[in-house]
């Protein structure tokens, strides 16, 4: 009874779910985009996107590690860091699918299906995103994570396309 209690107040917040879906277009192929978006994501994740910093940590990296039970982790001095998600599926140069878990302090507690899909199109290629999160999903949550994916896309597109970095943290020169 207790726990139905809890379950039924009505000052706690409900279980929501949401599906953001983005797509962009690129004139490489689909292995080029696929190379950007994992082994060199450090070369395109934006300086406001290091969670650490939020905590005047000098963050040193970003990594994705492509295969299953893999990690996308953000590298911070010591050893230590900061585990966005999990890789749990790839499929090169196709699908890649994470799972992560966001705090409350980001709008969660929640948890979430990232899946990237690569398909190549006219010479070029085409990223279909989707982010899938469920648990406290409020819908400002929802517009700030969409408005987040749009942008670090938009970086991987300028990166791929032009080979123009984002504003890194200084401490950020390579891949760790």
């Amino acid at each position: 009874r207790a726990l139905q209690r809890l379950i039924t107040r009505p000052d706690m917040a409900e279980f929501q779910t949401t599906t953001i879906e983005l797509s962009r277009t690129f004139t490489k192929s689909r292995e080029a985009v696929w190379e950007a978006l994992t082994d060199g994501i450090v070369e395109w994740w934006p300086k406001d996107f290091y969670i650490g910093t939020y905590d005047g940590i000098e963050p040193v990296g970003m990594e994705m590690e492509t295969r299953p039970g893999g990690r996308l982790v953000e590298h911070w001095p010591g050893g230590e860091g900061l585990l966005w998600a999990t890789v749990i599926t790839v499929h090169s140069p196709r699908l890649l699918t994470l799972t992560g878990d966001c705090a409350p302090a980001f709008g969660g507690p929640n948890r979430a299906f990232t899946e990237y899909r690569l398909e190549e199109r006219d010479g070029g290629s085409e990223l279909r995103f989707s982010h899938t999160p469920f648990g406290v999903v409020s819908e400002e949550t929802a517009g700030t994570l969409s408005a987040g994916w749009a942008t670090l896309l938009d970086h991987l597109v300028k990166w791929v396309e032009e080979g123009i970095h984002p504003e890194r943290p200084p401490s950020v020169t390579a891949a760790p």
